[in-house]
């Protein structure tokens, strides 16, 4: 629903019309906010309740500045007309519950309500439910923000708000600028400027004289403002605000806090480590994720969105397949499903792991998945899974299989469609 000001909110209050009670329509209709979660505002108090209506009906310009993650406590740094932090912490410590230094009389103020969405949005599955929103401010779903900031990783969560360090631009913030950058230029993400790397730590000069791109390219990277700017701009079907693209990230994101994990002893007395049962946990959010965005979506997805949604299923699937030994500390020696992530998500038992989500898509979608998802079968077979895991596999490829062999015509235009990382552009591009 189409959120209502404070001011509305109050006159439908106060007007004789109103039910006897004289409560707001809010205290039973839930309200939709800018992340498309659903919240009821059924718990708060009245300055709650208008806080709420108020930053979701005038959602903030705000972007991340910085954070800091301490043992009891995180603090992050907000920018709108002005900064301002927010302080999150354990149940024990000073922060119990968050607080912001913009001194707002009504509590929560728009900038916690803004961040606790973004983060509600990250960790909960969206499939169409109604968050119960607190009087602190977030949804009462996330539990305590810490303790699920924790869980998830800051700089997981950190990522997704597009921040990144001006003197050492992340890994996203380079793939993000290159898909701006190609995207402006119609030209697949894979193809343009290679030369144009701008890696973490790269030195170099942000003006570029008789190379406009280049400055372009690392203004984008450098300056939080103007990237946000840009991509406040790009019109909805650009690559960089594909959902499903932005759940592969994470996807990515996962795979990688794992392997650094693997490779390095030291971090496996981390307080939070990326082991296996954090990677597999973020794994299975991304696929429920799709999962709810597939069957959830008001129209159905456009073949782009489709191609999206299968190549980060298949970039989920393979990247599990890929890593089936043991990881961590030999002593104490944990369950296998604690240090085998092939084990932990496919091996054990069968959860329908990434299949059950494929089978959402029609079958000429995976067509250009055809002769990897029969590698995965193999290496699947040889490792070792229930086996009604494997007919469902099995089953899955024998309908792509007769989907591509009924329609050759149908087979051949969806290999030609970009099914390359990345490569999909606009919507309108493609037909």
């Amino acid at each position: 629903m189409v959120p209502t000001t404070r001011s509305q909110s109050r006159s439908q209050q106060e007007d004789p019309s109103s039910d006897s009670e004289g409560e707001s329509v809010y205290d039973y209709t839930p309200i939709v906010a800018p992340s498309k979660l659903a919240y009821s505002l059924s718990n708060l108090d009245e300055d709650s309740r208008d806080s709420v209506i108020d930053t979701f009906s005038e959602p903030p310009r705000l972007s991340l500045k910085a954070y800091a993650s301490r043992e009891q406590y995180a603090v992050f740094e907000v920018e709108g007309l002005a900064t301002y932090e927010i302080r999150t912490g354990a149940e024990d410590s000073h922060f119990a519950f968050p607080t912001c230094t913009c001194g707002a009389q009504e509590k929560p103020c728009g900038h916690i309500i803004w961040l606790f969405d973004q983060l509600a949005s990250q960790s909960l599955t969206n499939k169409g439910q109604t968050l119960t929103m607190t009087n602190q401010g977030y949804a009462a779903q996330l539990g305590r923000p810490f303790a699920k900031l924790t869980d998830f990783h800051i700089d997981m969560f950190v990522d997704s708000l597009h921040y990144s360090p001006a003197d050492n631009p992340s890994p996203r913030r380079v793939q993000e600028t290159r898909e701006i950058l190609a995207s402006l230029n119609d030209t697949p993400v894979d193809e343009y400027r290679p030369d144009l790397v701008g890696g973490p730590g790269e030195e170099g000069e942000i003006i570029n004289r008789g190379d406009l791109e280049k400055t372009v390219f690392s203004m984008l990277l450098r300056n939080n403002d103007f990237f946000l700017y840009f991509l406040s701009l790009m019109p909805s079907d650009e690559v960089i605000n594909n959902r499903f693209r932005r759940l592969e990230q994470r996807a990515s994101a996962a795979f990688e806090g794992l392997d650094a994990y693997a490779a390095n002893p030291a971090l496996w007395a981390a307080r939070s480590p990326k082991n296996v049962a954090w990677c597999a946990a973020h794994l299975a959010l991304v696929l429920d994720q799709v999962s709810a965005a597939i069957q959830t979506a008001a129209a159905p997805p456009e073949p782009w969105e489709q191609r999206a949604a299968a190549r980060t299923v298949m970039r989920v699937l393979e990247g599990v397949v890929e890593r089936a030994g043991d990881v961590g500390p030999a002593e104490p020696l944990l369950p296998r499903g604690q240090r085998n992530l092939f084990f932990c998500l496919i091996g054990d038992e069968d959860r329908g792991f990434a299949v059950g989500v494929l089978d959402q898509l029609p079958p000429a979608v995976l067509a250009p998945w055809l002769d990897r998802l029969a590698a995965v079968e193999a290496r699947v077979l040889s490792r070792g899974v229930p086996p009604s895991y494997l007919e469902n596999l099995r089953s899955l490829i024998a309908r792509v299989r007769g989907s591509a062999s009924s329609s050759p015509s149908s087979f051949a235009a969806a290999g030609a469609k970009r099914s390359g990382h990345g490569n999909d552009r606009r919507a309108k591009r493609m037909k």
